[in-house]
């Protein structure tokens, strides 16, 4: 990855190993190796100057020791009237949203198992705007971090079979 050293316009100040980098436009498709996000990003972070692992921006909020996050996770399914077996009624994937504490907004993000099956893949959501505004196609609820972990092994282990 170090063709994004090449499109750095900016880079702030490290704190530690840790730096964030603005890049020139267009955004880029990137595949954090960290968090498992994968979109476009304007912003990445290097920890040790390590150019072959770059985290985004939002993993550069979580290992940076003076910066508070905070972190939900939401799980996802079918409304009841439309499940026709039982496992249907099963949440079949989890939303995250990762945030700074006590700001508005955020990235919301989709669990989707990735094929090999060793590691997790996160991608821009809408549902939890949706769900804000009139309601989504789902039915969302807030959950815990292990309970999400439960559900993320089971649609790993539902996909992947």
């Amino acid at each position: 990855m170090t063709w994004l050293r090449d499109r750095v316009t900016h880079s702030e100040p490290p704190y530690g190993g840790l730096q964030l980098h603005e890049m020139t436009a267009p955004s880029v498709t990137y595949l954090c190796p960290r968090c498992g996000w994968h979109g476009y990003v304007r912003k990445i972070a290097t920890i040790n100057d390590d150019w072959d692992a770059p985290v985004c921006e939002p993993c550069y909020n979580d290992l940076h020791p003076g910066i508070e996050t905070a972190v939900t996770y939401w799980s996802v399914q079918d409304y009841a009237y439309n499940a026709r077996t039982p496992e249907d009624r099963l949440p079949f994937t989890v939303v995250r949203r990762r945030g700074l504490s006590g700001r508005r907004g955020g990235r919301a993000e989709m669990y989707r198992p990735h094929l090999s099956g060793d590691r997790e893949v996160w991608e821009f959501t809408s549902i939890l705007v949706e769900e804000a505004r009139d309601g989504s196609s789902y039915d969302v609820r807030p959950i815990s971090e292990p309970e999400a972990r439960k559900i993320m092994a089971r649609t790993r282990a539902k996909c992947l079979a």
